[in-house]
């Protein structure tokens, strides 16, 4: 593995997993308790991984914010280069023990998509596209059908 931010995604999955395994014992929800749009959960993994991928991101990339659904939407508001992070994408099934979340990441250009990544938990497949190139998993090139 000779990407760092594979590295980097694949820390913060060894990281969390142990929560996972566990199970969630410290969430919240990240909405006031009279917000009409409802729960939007938090949890100690969410937290955990968010604080392990920004900090690499910007050890890595000092010059690119990082984007997270972490943080509020005041200190994410960028037109440019950016990074944008879900540190636990489907964190309501990560909370209830069910198997089907991951890490996801993108680097955006204002509106433009240039790299994306999701790993894939607890399987450990990692998803990655560049603008222009292929999408792959684990390193195989993958494609879409026509259906």
């Amino acid at each position: 593995m000779s990407d760092p931010v594979e590295a980097l995604l694949r820390r913060a999955l060894a990281d969390v997993l142990p929560i996972f395994e566990r199970g969630v014992s410290r969430w919240g929800n990240k909405r006031p308790d009279d917000d009409p749009r409802g729960v939007d959960l938090v949890t100690e993994a969410d937290l955990l991984a968010d604080r392990v991928i920004t900090d690499g991101l910007e050890a890595l990339h000092p010059q690119v914010p990082v984007i997270s659904e972490e943080r509020t939407p005041a200190e994410g508001a960028r037109d440019g280069d950016c990074f944008v992070l879900d540190p636990i994408d489907g964190t309501h099934n990560f909370a209830a023990g069910m198997p089907w979340w991951g890490i996801s990441l993108a680097r955006v250009n204002g509106d433009e998509l240039l790299e994306g990544w999701v790993l894939e938990a607890p399987t450990g497949l990692l998803y990655h596209a560049t603008r222009g190139g292929p999408a792959t998993c684990a390193g195989e090139r993958i494609t879409v059908t026509d259906r």
